[in-house]
């Protein structure tokens, strides 16, 4: 049985404590999840989880948004969900395109991964993901 990978990174964003965990099984596989750890946050964000993603390292069109917070505009999300990828993974890229984030610059137009409308589009690069 293979153990999981844990790792936990902390990144500042702005006035903002950003939380980035990423969990693996097998190196290729990762669940990421980033949260609002500011000590002192704002009585009407209910939620501190900002987005949950997945992706394989293998596969560059994997980018999944599973779920992401609405007490965040649009353009905050994507440039956290970006900033907390760019920190946490070494040679991941990610091009932002229209406060959006997609797995592919191909796919833009067709496929939406976000569930909160087109919150999120662009292309992303997993060529190699170091956790120590």
């Amino acid at each position: 049985m293979k153990s999981s990978k844990h790792k936990t990174n902390k990144i500042n964003y702005g006035a903002m404590t950003i939380k980035v965990e990423s969990k693996t099984t097998d190196d290729v596989n990762y669940e990421v999840r980033i949260t609002d750890d500011t000590l002192y946050r704002s009585d009407n964000i209910s939620d501190k989880i900002i987005a949950v993603l997945s992706f394989n390292t293998i596969n560059p069109d994997s980018l999944k948004i599973i779920s992401s917070s609405k007490d965040y505009s649009s353009n905050m999300r994507a440039d956290i969900i970006r900033t907390s990828l760019f920190t946490t993974f070494a040679n991941i890229n990610i091009n932002r395109t229209n406060d959006c984030l997609t797995t592919s610059i191909e796919k833009a137009n067709f496929l939406v991964l976000n569930k909160t409308k087109n919150d999120f589009k662009g292309y992303i690069s997993v060529p190699k993901v170091i956790i120590s």
